[in-house]
């Protein structure tokens, strides 16, 4: 377990939640707010990345690379979706 990776893991996972509060901010102030699932779904990334992180502390190393592959795929997949529905709107 290399100290590096942990801040970097760190980082990453303060870097999401930044990033999903400034998306659901710029909503708001568009006048277009997000529904409530997807308001709920711009969080999601950030926890699977919180949880990798404590696990990464806490020895459990091997967890954290699909953990963070997963919340990649669910990123791609439901902003993909997103855009399709806003498309069709």
């Amino acid at each position: 377990m290399d100290r590096a990776d942990s801040i970097w893991l760190w980082i990453l996972t303060a870097l999401a939640f930044l990033a999903a509060t400034l998306r659901l901010l710029l909503a708001k102030k568009q006048g277009s707010p997000l529904p409530r699932f997807w308001r709920i779904q711009s969080f999601v990334f950030p926890v699977i990345l919180l949880a990798a992180a404590i696990l990464f502390q806490t020895g459990t190393a091997d967890i954290v690379f699909p953990a963070v592959l997963i919340g990649i795929a669910e990123e791609l997949i439901l902003g993909a979706v997103r855009k399709r529905k806003e498309k069709q709107e």
